[in-house]
């Protein structure tokens, strides 16, 4: 389940979607079957804080962790220079 504001209302128009609620600021809750938490945790990052993971509770981090293991890597790939 994601809460997704209406700046990032691509991503309801984008992808398919179990169940969709708008709600009256133009801002969704969805329900969408995702079979990759890599799939998940890219379109996270590109929704740029647009998008909260509600539940199940095993992903309700996972923006966080993604953008940390992102951040992670490029200081590892960055610290040659």
């Amino acid at each position: 389940t994601l809460d997704i504001a209406a700046e990032a209302a691509w991503v309801v128009e984008s992808y398919p979607c179990r169940s969709l609620t708008e709600n009256a600021d133009g801002s969704f809750r969805a329900e969408m079957v995702v079979n990759s938490e890599h799939w998940l945790g890219r379109l996270l990052l590109r929704a740029e804080g647009g998008v909260t993971v509600t539940s199940p509770d095993h992903l309700v981090g996972l923006q966080s962790r993604v953008a940390t293991e992102v951040l992670a890597r490029y200081r590892a790939n960055n610290s040659d220079t």
